[in-house]
């Protein structure tokens, strides 16, 4: 059970992490990001009914965005709240999620010993392919 948890988490991350424009336009969501003042930015994703999907916010460092504060993940569907994460300056804190009715919270530490995980896994992966 644990393994889709952290794969979903993941994805959830990794998904808010390379999210770098101001303002992207795709077939299934649009992005509004709008600046707040100095470098903070209020981030809103709406699905193509034009229901809210996803809310948060970015820190502008130089020209990236950096997801920061509290980030909402609504189901695409039922528009329920699923996935809450905190950030600071790009640094995910911790995320709580709601799978099959149950909130899973995972802290810092337990993203990072998954990041490392992951990176071991696929190391050992092409080490196997090496021989």
């Amino acid at each position: 059970m644990k393994k889709p948890i952290f794969t979903l988490l993941f994805l959830f991350v990794s998904g808010l992490a390379f999210a770098q424009a101001p303002k992207i336009t795709n077939t299934e969501n649009e992005k509004v990001v709008t600046h707040i003042d100095g470098n903070n930015y209020n981030v809103v994703v709406f699905n193509t009914k034009g229901n809210l999907v996803q809310e948060g916010q970015y820190y502008k460092i130089e020209d990236r965005f950096k997801p920061h504060g509290l980030w909402k993940l609504y189901d695409n569907n039922t528009l329920e709240l699923v996935t809450r994460a905190m950030y600071d300056k790009g640094i995910q804190l911790w995320v709580e999620t709601n799978i099959e009715g149950k909130l899973i919270r995972v802290d810092q530490l337990d993203i990072e010993a998954n990041k490392l995980k992951t990176r071991v896994a696929t190391l050992e992966s092409k080490i196997d392919a090496l021989n």
